[in-house]
């Protein structure tokens, strides 16, 4: 079994790192152990953790996703990187490939998601939508006249792109 877990300075309540592990007890008691380096790089997930240690904080350790195999670990971890990153946590993730999905969300136009609604026989532009206060999740603003009566699935997509000529 395979685990892909956040670390999360519960002081900010932000995402600050995902991974994954075979072995989270292990994997844990490492993260923890960056207290004790002398200078670790300053943009990193070991200098943030060192940090929380020395303002006597302990970072929130979190199960994101548990799969069976590595390979789907892999794939769960940058799933994870790439949600998170995109809801604008500060994430320290050193890979090459995370460090590529951190910046493309980093240049995303969130507040240019629309919130549609699928029915049976069209799609229906239901409001607005924007990034919400913590950055945890976004905020959809309905239409005036707008009422919705479950079971309702709301798909928050970026828009069509405008052909300029």
């Amino acid at each position: 079994m395979y685990t892909t877990y956040a670390i999360v300075d519960p002081r900010s309540k932000l995402f600050v790192y995902v991974g994954q592990t075979n072995d989270m007890t292990r994997r844990q008691r490492e993260h923890l152990a960056a207290r004790r380096l002398r200078n670790p790089p300053a943009a990193s997930v070991k200098a943030r953790l060192k940090r929380m240690h020395q303002s006597k904080v302990k970072p929130l350790f979190i199960v994101l996703e548990v799969v069976e195999t590595e390979s789907e670990s892999l794939t769960s971890e940058n799933k994870w990187v790439e949600k998170i990153a995109a809801l604008g946590h500060p994430l320290y993730n050193r890979w090459d490939e995370h460090k590529a999905l951190i910046e493309a969300a980093e240049h995303a136009d969130t507040r240019r998601l629309e919130p549609l609604v699928f029915g049976k026989d069209k799609t229906q532009k239901i409001g607005s939508c924007e990034p919400n206060a913590g950055k945890t999740g976004y905020r959809v603003h309905l239409a005036e006249g707008v009422e919705l009566v479950g079971p309702v699935t709301i798909d928050l997509l970026p828009p069509k792109a405008v052909d300029e000529d």
